[in-house]
């Protein structure tokens, strides 16, 4: 016990020792870094503690953290007769596109590697990816003028075919898969350049052996 003791005085020293000497080297780094450290404690963590507000009864003469404690009395939300399902439907959603929409850019890459005509393999990668800088509410309106269920095009082909319309952003049946494939479209491209980059780096040598083994 003593011998410990003795060896943790001696080695303390040392390591405050090391310790300097690695803040000493690399205090340039460190004063670069100080700004952003300083913004995200100032602008991120700081901030966050008022939300003990939602916690809180708060009136206008007790801001900004209120009188008495209430727990989740004001959120209201937990109450509602929908919330349950709300909150089924989105595990379920966030659930689909981990099962379809992460193998998916994966599974894309893989093929893209296999292509030998570079110039018809850039048009794939341009043609999936840029869908990515698409943002979501010009996405929203085109995917609207598509399913809408008085002029959308989808409809207006049923319709044409004898069919009847049907009301795709307003069905339960519909709206998930709609969801889904949306942003599979959206996000498989620009996914897949990482995954295919990281495939081009494997040393071929390795496929060879592959073959012979």
């Amino acid at each position: 016990m003593e011998t410990t003791l003795f060896y943790d005085k001696q080695l303390s020293p040392h390591r405050k020792n090391k310790l300097w000497l690695i803040l000493k080297e690399n205090r340039w780094l460190y004063f670069m870094l100080a700004p952003a450290v300083f913004l995200q404690v100032a602008f991120a963590y700081i901030p966050m503690s008022k939300m003990l507000i939602a916690f809180r009864n708060v009136d206008e003469f007790h801001l900004p953290y209120g009188t008495k404690w209430v727990g989740f009395q004001n959120f209201y939300f937990l109450s509602d007769p929908y919330f349950w399902e709300t909150m089924r439907n989105t595990v379920v959603i966030a659930g689909l596109k981990l099962v379809v929409c992460f193998p998916a850019p994966i599974l894309l890459a893989l093929l893209l590697n296999e292509i030998r005509n570079r110039r018809f393999k850039k048009v794939v990668q341009t043609i999936s990816y840029l869908p990515h800088f698409i943002s979501w509410v010009i996405i929203a309106n085109i995917i609207d003028r598509l399913l809408n269920t008085n002029a959308g095009l989808v409809n207006e082909i049923i319709t044409s075919l004898g069919g009847k319309a049907i009301h795709f952003t307003g069905s339960i049946k519909w709206f998930m898969p709609m969801v889904i494939i949306s942003n599979l479209w959206k996000e498989v491209g620009f996914s897949s350049i990482v995954y295919l980059a990281a495939i081009t780096q494997i040393n071929p040598e390795l496929y060879e052996a592959a073959k012979v083994d």
